[in-house]
């Protein structure tokens, strides 16, 4: 998501999106039962990534236009800092302040307070809506890691989303 935002920025097209491809991949997931068990979880894990994907890729350009100076239906901003243009949002979530530049994060509730920190109020609706989806996106990310890498930790994580659904 990159390029210059004039006029007025709307937040309205990454929900429509969202709920547009998401709604997609839901209704893949629920035509999967006439397939053998082994083809339902290769599909399965590939709508986790493709799942995955949308969710940061959103989440990075809802962050950005809010940054930019869009605000929610009823109007209020939330912004400490206004940028100019998405570029500018997203290097100064890497370095306004910093003492040493981070990379910007999209996987994780606390990485997107991180990366609004300074720019957006703490307070702000949708950084408290990450916060509470936290725990959601960390167990969508320890799965999508064990599906897309595989590593002896990606595993052990995997094992903790799994304990705490089916028990063990």
């Amino acid at each position: 998501f990159a390029g210059n935002l004039r006029g007025m920025i709307r937040l309205q097209s990454d929900h429509d999106l969202f709920y547009r491809q998401s709604n997609k991949l839901l209704s893949l997931v629920r035509s999967l039962h006439p397939l053998p068990a082994e083809h339902q979880k290769l599909v399965a894990e590939v709508v986790m990534i493709r799942l995955f994907m949308l969710l940061e890729t959103v989440a990075e350009s809802i962050c950005c236009k809010l940054c930019c100076g869009a605000t929610y239906l009823d109007g209020t901003p939330s912004l400490i800092v206004r940028q100019r243009s998405v570029a500018r949002a997203l290097d100064s979530m890497e370095t306004f302040r910093r003492l040493k530049p981070r990379r910007a994060r999209w996987n994780d509730g606390a990485g997107i307070r991180e990366n609004l920190s300074e720019l957006v109020d703490e307070k702000d609706h949708c950084i408290q809506v990450f916060l509470n989806y936290a725990s959601l996106i960390t167990e969508m990310r320890y799965v999508r890691n064990r599906v897309a890498h595989g590593s002896a930790s990606a595993r052990a994580n995997f094992r903790k989303v799994v304990l705490k659904y089916y028990g063990g």
